[in-house]
């Protein structure tokens, strides 16, 4: 069972935009397929995010995507993340695409 009990994500810079969803996309974890709450479980873990939060390790690339997150856990805790695309390994990135894309 995901030890969350909702996830909201919010995107910023990439190229103009494009292929951006314009509004937090929110979803709640009851809702995802036994694979996807276990992908989010390892992958979502705080102690997993918060080494990757903080300034991009490229400065200077405007266009890179900012992943916001926003996690309210069963037992009320809230745990918030700014994640620069380019500080994120690909298994994550994977992830956070196909929640947007739900």
């Amino acid at each position: 069972m995901l030890g969350c009990m909702k996830i909201v994500i919010k995107t910023s810079g990439g190229i103009g935009g494009f292929g951006l969803k314009p509004a937090p996309v929110q979803i709640q974890a009851e809702s995802l397929d036994p694979d996807l709450q276990e992908r989010c479980q390892t992958l979502l873990a705080p102690g997993n995010l918060s080494k990757l939060q903080g300034r991009s390790e490229a400065p200077g690339q405007p266009d890179r995507i900012i992943y916001g997150l926003t996690i309210t856990r069963d037992d009320g805790d809230v745990d918030k993340f700014q994640l620069p695309e380019d500080n994120l390994p690909a298994e994550l990135i994977d992830l956070l695409d196909e929640l947007l894309a739900s």
